[in-house]
C-alpha cells in the first residue's frame, strides 16, 4: 500500500496504526481512493512492511531508506552438520539429525524470504529467536524465559549496534547513543517523541486502534483525532471507546465501517457527546458476477467438509468444481476427484495462476481446513466472485456469506438465483462508501 505523496509544507492527516493489518490497509486504501493527502506511521515494526510506511524502530535502526535484499531461507548460516528443510510455505525446520533445532519463519506471501530465526533448547522451548527485514540484516533479538514467552527484545542497526531495548514485561524502552542512553517508560512516550518531527504538520490524527494510537493522541491534545472502529463489540463498549464518549479526550468522532456496530453503541451508550457516524469502506469490485455455475476452492488440505455431498449437488446442477492445492495434493484428494467428472483438482499452483482461477469462477467454497494462502478470501471477494462459508472453517468472515450448516448451503447453492445472496454479502457491513462519503468526512 503506497501513501499519497503529499505536500508536507501544508497540513495533513496523520494516519496513527498499531499494526499493519486488513483492516488498517482497506481504510488506507479508501483514503487513497478519495484522494485524501495523508501521512502513515505504523506503531509495530516487523521488517517487511512498505517503505511508505513510517515507523519509529526503522527510524532508529535506519532501515527506511536502504534496498530491499531480503536473505532466502537456505541463506541462514547454522552450525557444522545442521541442515535446513523446507516444510511448507510458512516456515523451515532446523535439524541436528532427526532433533529440530529450531525453525525459520517466512515472510508472508514472499518466496521463502527470512522473517524469523527461533532457536530451541533440549525440551523444544524457543530460548532465543533472529528477527530479519526486507533489507536483509538482523535487526532484533528475542529473548524468551524458561516457559518460552517473550521477555525482551534487543534491537540493532545495520552495523550491528544496539540501539533499543524493549522490555516487554515493564514495557519500558532505552533508546542507546553513544551520549547517553534516552528512557521511554512506555511505547506510547517513544512514539509520541518520534511524531515531534510531524506535529505541527498535521491537523487530524486517524486511528484505528483504542491501544497505543488511541494513547498518543491523548498526549497530543492540541491535534483532534477520529477513531476509525473496524472491530466487533461484544455485551459491553469498550472502556476506552466509553472515555471517548464523554467528549473528554482530544478523539472528537468516532466513524464506524460497520453499520451494525454503530447502531449497537448509538443503542448501549450512556454518554454520547462526540459525533458518530457510518463511514464504510471504499470497495474496488474488478468485475460484474456472471453466475456462472463454476465452483472454486483454493486449500493446503484435503479435509473438505461434506465433500461427497457437496459434488453430488453441484453435478446435479450442471455445476463444475475446481479444487487448486499450493502444494502436492494427497491420494485421498486424487480419488475423490477421479470419482466425479465435475470436480478438477489442480495441484502445486503457482500463486500467479491465481488471478487466472479467479476470474475463471463466480463463485467461491470456503468449506476447507486450515488458513488461508496467499490472501484468497479477501481477493476473491474484491474480483467479484460470490464468497460462502460454513462457519466452523470461515478463514475471514468479513468477506464472506457464512452459514452454520451444512445443509443452509446446499440449499443456498440450489437455488436457481444467487444475486440476492450477493447483494446480501456485499452490504452486511452496511451500504459500502463511495468516494464523495470520504471527502465529506475528511476534506
Amino acid at each position: 500500500m503506497e501513501a499519497i505523496l503529499i505536500d508536507m509544507s501544508k497540513k495533513t492527516k496523520l494516519v496513527l496504526t498499531d499494526f499493519y493489518h486488513q483492516a488498517t490497509e482497506r481504510f488506507l486504501s479508501s483514503l487513497k481512493e478519495a484522494e485524501i493527502p495523508y501521512l502513515h506511521v505504523n506503531v509495530t515494526y516487523d521488517g517487511f512492511a512498505s517503505g511508505e510506511i513510517y515507523n519509529p524502530i526503522a527510524h532508529v535502526i535506519g532501515s527506511e531508506s536502504m534496498p530491499d535484499v531480503a536473505l532466502h531461507y537456505n541463506e541462514i548460516k547454522v552450525p557444522e552438520f545442521y541442515e535446513i528443510r523446507n516444510l511448507d510455505g510458512l516456515k523451515a525446520e532446523i535439524l541436528q539429525g532427526d532433533v529440530v533445532r529450531g525453525f525459520v519463519y517466512y515472510a508472508p506471501n514472499t518466496n521463502r524470504l527470512v522473517k524469523e530465526v527461533a532457536w530451541l533448547n533440549r525440551l523444544g522451548v524457543a530460548t532465543i529467536a533472529y528477527r530479519y527485514n526486507r533489507q536483509g540484516f538482523k535487526f532484533a533479538d528475542v529473548l524468551f524465559n524458561h516457559e518460552g514467552k517473550p521477555v525482551k527484545e534487543i534491537y540493532y542497526n545495520v552495523k550491528g549496534r544496539k540501539v533499543l531495548t524493549y522490555d516487554v514485561i515493564s514495557r519500558t524502552i532505552i533508546q542507546h547513543s553513544s551520549y547517553r542512553d534516552k528512557v521511554f517508560p512506555s511505547m506510547t512516550l517513544f512514539v509520541k517523541d518520534y511524531l515531534t518531527e510531524f506535529v505541527d504538520k498535521i491537523d487530524e490524527i486517524l486511528i484505528n486502534s483504542m491501544s497505543t494510537p488511541f494513547f498518543v493522541t491523548n498526549q497530543l491534545p492540541e491535534i483532534p483525532s477520529t477513531l476509525y472502529f473496524q472491530e466487533a463489540i461484544a455485551k459491553e463498549i469498550p472502556g476506552n471507546m466509553q472515555q471517548i464518549l464523554t467528549g473528554k479526550t482530544s478523539t472528537k468522532r468516532i466513524l464506524f465501517e460497520n453499520a451494525k456496530e454503530l447502531a449497537k453503541i448509538e443503542k448501549m451508550a450512556q454518554a454520547k457527546e462526540v459525533q458518530l457516524s457510518y463511514l464504510g469502506a471504499i470497495e474496488k469490485i474488478h468485475r460484474e458476477n456472471h453466475y456462472r455455475r463454476k465452483f472454486l476452492t483454493i486449500t493446503r488440505s484435503d479435509q473438505i467438509l461434506y465433500d461427497e455431498n457437496m459434488a453430488k449437488l453441484l453435478e446435479q446442477i450442471g455445476a463444475t468444481w475446481t479444487i487448486a492445492a499450493p502444494s502436492e495434493i494427497s491420494d485421498k484428494l486424487r480419488a475423490f476427484a477421479s470419482s466425479h467428472q465435475n470436480v478438477r483438482v489442480l495441484e502445486a499452483i503457482n500463486p500467479k495462476k491465481v488471478p487466472e482461477l479467479l476470474e475463471d469462477h463466480d463463485i467461491y467454497l470456503d468449506i476447507n481446513q486450515g488458513g488461508d494462502w496467499e490472501n484468497i478470501i479477501q481477493r476473491a471477494y474484491l474480483e467479484g466472485l460470490l464468497v460462502i462459508a460454513d462457519k466452523s472453517v470461515a478463514k475471514n468472515a468479513g468477506y464472506e456469506l457464512i452459514l452454520e450448516a451444512e445443509r443452509e448451503i446446499l440449499d443456498l447453492i440450489s437455488r436457481p438465483d444467487l444475486s440476492i445472496a450477493l447483494r446480501v454479502l456485499r452490504e452486511k457491513k452496511g451500504k459500502p462508501a463511495i468516494i464523495q462519503d470520504y471527502q465529506a468526512a475528511f476534506n
